[in-house]
């Protein structure tokens, strides 16, 4: 949360009206006098006086008082935990779990009131009173309300347009990226939202269309993504220019709601480089100056007892450090990168677990995991027909028979509990994992020419539009097998990549034999490792 301060807040506050709205990150229509709409409100003057016991008058006190309530209209209810700042007093309060707050012992005179809180930082929000008289002997009563969901979209966005074949809709998403170690703003800093959009009609069939946005922080730090769908689910990025190149990306679901506030915290200039190398594990007693980095701790507790959860494996996703939970649940993780992460925690049987983290180096974090066991489901034998017709139809069990190729069966996969693709196909044959500028693995071949990687999906070829992107498009849940093959083991008709979807809808052709793709390799040619993907859909689950 940010120092409460008056300044350019205050400035922004309209005469007459009890509340003023600032949107400091450079959204549309917050300049003074363009129509910004002013929540309910209430500015009260009382007298109160308690009867005294011994019925002699009380002696009239000198100072005054404030009370209030703070509503959170953008998601129903109070607005918990926010600081309240009496402009020229030295005390703060705080609002309870009703968003009720009280500040005694005022002397008289005008006061402007501000609130602070995490929430109208991520919103580019600020609310403060015009000047309010606070007389001795009295309280003044205020109410504070943040705008309701459409009220804020209108604000920021214009009016609400919905284009579902063009992956417009009704949401928006704002926020913030602050450098992990000050807090402080961090602008001209890119930030890219993308997901994957299923589109499925009589006449065009079912398509899975990669979507993105990109866009940049003003000078405070800020950032909006307009007219979102509202179920959408993908990926946040936020790419700094510090000396590491520091990219964070975070897991975002919007999940039916209107608003969604979103921090980004990127690692900071004195983020040393080479952080993200090196090993830790639970039992480990590495310094942090032989790890440079962030550190983070946790426990993993079973969700069914509450008991410590011992032998699940935990790592950052992104970074190369992992851990095991010792027989307490405990576990270390040092010399992370810092920033917006992603903490993933999985064992075997077990439910995978995803959380966010924010790591500094300059405190070390902690976390509670809850680990819920995975429910056991007999499967029917209409099932496990139904997925070998399925395998057959593909032909999937004829190349297998073959002896050439390796492959992931259904069991295989389930049995991996992998996380993302590249989780997935950990020690396959032909293939290798690297690291990506922004956060995403990606997969190269060990032999051939460029060491490319050709992906077709359902029996179409499948181009990264940026490496890595495989891992949003397809999730290991939704496959159902999976086939490698070495350069020119691949089957005929896939020996060459025909033209594919890309991204926003539009076709693409895929390059010739021996042609450079998006990823700087040769997509179509037989010296690439052709990966075939075969989804549950596409089987018939």
């Amino acid at each position: 949360m940010r120092t409460p301060t008056f300044g350019p807040m205050l400035r922004a506050a309209e005469p007459g009206s009890l509340l003023g709205f600032l949107v400091s990150m450079g959204l549309a229509g917050a300049a003074h006098g363009q129509g910004i709409p002013q929540p309910a409100a209430r500015d009260t003057a009382a007298s109160h006086r308690a009867a005294p016991a011994n019925g002699r008058p009380n002696t009239p006190s000198t100072m005054g008082a404030i009370v209030g309530i703070v509503v959170d209209s953008l998601h129903g209810g109070a607005l918990k935990g926010a600081q309240v700042s009496v402009e020229g007093l030295n005390t703060l309060a705080m609002t309870d779990s009703t968003g009720r707050f009280r500040v005694d012992s005022v002397p008289p005179g005008k006061y402007r009131i501000g609130i602070f809180h995490p929430l109208l930082d991520s919103l580019g929000l600020s609310i403060a009173s015009p000047p309010l008289s606070v007389a001795a002997d009295s309280t003044i009563a205020v109410v504070f309300a943040t705008p309701s969901a459409p009220t804020f979209i209108r604000l920021v966005c214009g009016p609400i347009q919905v284009d579902t074949m063009a992956g417009i809709g009704p949401s928006v998403v704002v926020g913030q990226v602050l450098d992990a170690e000050t807090e402080a703003p961090v602008a001209n800093t890119k930030v890219s939202l993308s997901w994957v959009e299923i589109l499925a009609s009589a006449k065009i069939g079912l398509h899975r269309i990669q979507r993105s946005r990109d866009t940049t922080t003003g000078p405070s730090g800020g950032f909006r993504f307009c007219h979102l769908p509202s179920q959408l689910d993908g990926v946040a990025r936020a790419i700094s220019a510090t000396a590491d190149s520091g990219a964070v990306s975070r897991p975002l679901a919007l999940n039916g709601r209107l608003v969604v506030t979103l921090v980004l915290h990127v690692p900071g200039a004195a983020q040393p480089a080479g952080t993200s190398s090196g090993h830790g594990t639970a039992a480990a007693d590495t310094s942090s100056a032989a790890q440079p980095g962030s550190v983070l701790t946790g426990r993993v507790m079973r969700s069914d007892t509450t008991a410590p959860f011992a032998g699940a494996q935990v790592m950052v996703l992104g970074s190369k450090p992992t851990a095991v939970t010792n027989d307490s649940g405990y576990f270390t993780l040092r010399g992370l990168p810092t920033g917006s992460r992603t903490l993933a925690v999985r064992a075997l049987g077990w439910e995978p677990v995803t959380m966010p983290v924010d790591l500094s180096m300059r405190e070390t974090r902690q976390v509670t995991v809850p680990l819920a066991v995975k429910t056991a489901v007999l499967r029917a034998v209409i099932v496990t027909a139904t997925l070998n017709a399925g395998l057959q139809r593909v032909g999937y069990d004829n190349r297998k028979h073959l002896g050439i190729g390796h492959f992931l069966g259904p069991d295989d996969i389930a049995n991996r509990n992998a996380f993302e693709f590249v989780d997935l196909m950990a020690g396959m044959p032909g293939v290798n994992r690297r690291p990506g500028p922004n956060g995403e693995d990606y997969l190269v071949g060990t032999r051939g020419m460029g060491a490319c990687v050709g992906y077709v999906v359902d029996g179409v070829a499948y181009s990264e539009m940026t490496r890595g992107d495989i891992n949003s498009y397809v999730r290991p849940d939704d496959i159902g097998a999976v086939e490698v093959y070495q350069a020119n083991e691949s089957p005929a008709q896939y020996a060459y990549s025909p033209p594919s979807m890309g991204m926003q809808g539009m076709t693409r052709t895929a390059p010739r034999a021996g042609q450079l793709g998006p990823s700087g390799g040769s997509v179509g040619g037989t010296s690439c490792v052709k990966i075939l993907i075969w989804t549950k859909g596409r089987l018939g689950l």
